[in-house]
């Protein structure tokens, strides 16, 4: 899903963690928008980190958000960021998310959502249950 939204707060000239913070501020309040639940934020693990934990109740699933903020393309596009080996290990964390909180057979997915910031706006594209 492809969607582009004008922001407030253009984040070109900010350095790459705080465009990075940015990014998951922005996917926040596009995920609580849309209506998901957000569980937990930037958990980490001994293997890794998660960027957002939500809950969505249109799938009934809980999901790791792996958010991805470019300014351009010069090092390729927001989703070719998140390769397969990526997702392995996003999965493999969601997972032991899920133990730690007492979720064990619950329904767990992985999305990502791709944020690609220019010229004031923010084009996104959420893919989801990867």
């Amino acid at each position: 899903m492809h969607l582009k939204y004008k922001i407030g707060t253009d984040p070109a000239h900010c350095s790459a963690k705080e465009l990075g913070r940015w990014g998951e501020a922005f996917a926040e309040r596009y995920l609580t928008g849309l209506g998901y639940g957000i569980l937990e934020r930037n958990w980490r693990h001994a293997l890794g980190e998660l960027d957002l934990i939500v809950y969505d109740p249109a799938r009934g699933a809980t999901v790791a958000v792996e958010v991805k903020t470019r300014r351009g393309c010069r090092s390729g596009t927001p989703e070719e960021a998140v390769t397969a080996q990526k997702l392995k290990r996003i999965r493999v964390l969601l997972t032991a998310w899920s133990a730690s909180h007492g979720c064990r057979g619950a329904q767990i997915e992985v999305d990502v959502l791709a944020l690609a910031v220019k010229d004031g706006y923010c084009a996104v594209n959420h893919l989801k249950g990867l």
